[in-house]
């Protein structure tokens, strides 16, 4: 199976207590390091992948390449969107975050298609991943069904969010099929209609974990949506430190793990 591995967005930093207040940039180079050699080891080392990457860090394209090595990188300066006049207020920067999140989805989506397009094929499996997911385990992407929308899910809630409880899916990671794919990149296009009063839940005037439900079902994919990738929820104290030994799961987001820069600098050698 041929896989194409896409990242957008931001990286962040340390939260907290954790935080670097002299040089943020450094910070989210150890975090970059970090994560990545997880990427390599869990995924890149265990599957035919390709990585697609596209973030506003037009500063980091050196270090982007050095520790990704994407097939193909796209970086661009952070847009200040417009905001859809029914969504204007108090959660201007949230709307704004939701807004850049859509539209780094669908550029890297975009650059997949170009290769696909560029070297006549399609690939089996297109992912889509945030830079802060930490991957414990190697995970055969093979045993997915690409023609199936494949979401995470939390062992430890199992009735969290959509089927079960209120209409709401994890974006941290999801895979499907590259046509499946391309069709869920049409978000950002559909976002001012689908925040309109009275369409998509929200949760302070908007919401990736709704948006999600809503755009599946719009798309008619909902019915083929199985959950495939697990993670604790947040509150989990397993997650402290890091859970790379704690096999039962198969990946958290970095900022659970609630490392200090110095424990990062040395895991990374």
């Amino acid at each position: 199976m041929k896989i194409a591995y896409t990242i957008n967005g931001l990286l962040g930093g340390f939260s907290d207590k954790n935080s670097s207040t002299s040089d943020k940039s450094k910070d989210s180079i150890i975090i970059l390091e970090y994560v990545s050699n997880l990427l390599q080891k869990n995924i890149v080392e265990s599957n035919d992948v390709d990585l697609f990457v596209f973030s506003w860090h037009t500063n980091f394209e050196n270090e982007f390449n050095k520790f990704l090595k994407p097939t193909s990188l796209k970086l661009e300066e952070q847009i200040d969107f417009e905001i859809f006049e029914h969504l204007r207020g108090s959660e201007d920067k949230r709307v704004n975050a939701h807004l850049s999140r859509w539209y780094g989805f669908k550029e890297v989506i975009n650059l997949v298609n170009e290769h696909e397009k560029q070297h006549s094929f399609e690939y089996d499996l297109v992912l889509n991943s945030r830079f802060d997911v930490c991957w414990n385990r190697p995970f055969d992407f093979n045993k997915l069904d690409a023609d199936k929308f494949h979401i995470p899910w939390h062992p430890d809630i199992p009735s969290y969010g959509w089927p079960f409880g209120s209409p709401e899916i994890l974006d941290h990671v999801y895979a499907s099929s590259s046509k499946n794919m391309k069709l869920y990149s049409t978000m950002y296009d559909k976002l001012e209609n689908y925040t309109l009063p009275g369409n998509c839940p929200s949760w302070r005037t908007i919401s990736h974990h709704f948006l999600m439900v809503w755009h599946l079902r719009e798309l008619g994919l909902l019915d083929k949506t199985v959950k495939s990738f697990s993670n604790w929820d947040y509150n989990n104290p397993k997650l402290q430190g890091g859970s790379e030994d704690d096999l039962e799961i198969d990946y958290d987001i970095f900022r659970n793990r609630k490392f200090t820069k110095e424990e990062v600098i040395e895991k990374n050698g």
